[in-house]
């Protein structure tokens, strides 16, 4: 009776051990892109009164654009874009799929104090030949945001 009791513990601790190793983390299906800096991974604002915009950059390389703007009956519109990223040298290449088409864009990309600054040279993306300064930020959505700004 004794050996059976010895058993049974020795049982429960090592089903006990499988258990708790074969538990996953929650972020599982947001696996980990080594060649993207961990410095650009987050949400990023850009901070017009009259069209604000947010990139929420991914560490698995998705990123989601969002922007907003007044319309002619004095309403937020509000869109949302999904698509990837990824880094090749101070290169910040952004691909969204918009309409069931993929648009890219490359920009020459800075991090500096929390600020993220993009330069358009060709002058075809959404930056048009100038530099466009986004902010790190803890809101996730425009949508937050512009309920806090009301």
């Amino acid at each position: 009776m004794k050996h059976i009791k010895i058993f049974y513990g020795i049982f429960t601790i090592l089903l006990a051990t499988l258990t708790f190793t074969g538990c996953t983390s929650d972020n599982d299906n947001e696996h980990t892109n080594p060649d993207i800096p961990r410095e650009i991974v987050g949400n990023w604002i850009y901070d017009d009164s009259r069209e604000p915009e947010i990139y929420s950059f991914k560490k698995n390389g998705d990123v989601i654009f969002q922007s907003a703007y007044i319309d002619y009956d004095d309403e937020w519109v509000l869109e949302y874009i999904r698509g990837t990223y990824r880094i090749s040298g101070k290169k910040l290449i952004i691909t969204l799929e918009y309409d069931d088409k993929d648009y890219e864009d490359v920009y020459n990309y800075r991090i500096k104090d929390d600020k993220l600054t993009l330069n358009d040279e060709s002058g075809s993306g959404s930056v048009n030949g100038s530099f466009i300064t986004y902010t790190r930020t803890s809101y996730e959505s425009l949508e937050d945001y512009l309920e806090y700004e009301d």
